[in-house]
């Protein structure tokens, strides 16, 4: 299975910041960090596009969301299309 395949993939991104600019909708920008929260069992995202943060709350089944943290940890700094292309193993 693909990144892409997954429910809650693209993220739904919004500014973090004050500024007023345009938010991107889908696979553009690059990820900036992702945390995953045990309480809420959702992954919190960040990603830089256009020089603006913006960030997208994940919530999804566990397993899948737990796989995913697990493999973003190594794609910090990746393009998110190129993320969303990634095969993801059981």
């Amino acid at each position: 299975m693909k990144v892409r395949d997954l429910p809650c993939w693209p993220p739904r991104w919004r500014g973090a910041s004050s500024v007023a600019g345009s938010v991107p909708g889908g696979d553009c920008g690059i990820l900036t960090a992702a945390r995953w929260d045990l309480r809420s069992r959702s992954l919190a995202l960040t990603m830089e596009y256009e020089g603006e943060p913006h960030s997208a709350v994940l919530e999804d089944e566990v397993g899948s969301l737990t796989r995913l943290y697990l493999m973003l940890g190594w794609h910090i700094g990746r393009d998110l299309g190129k993320i969303g292309g990634l095969e993801m193993t059981a």
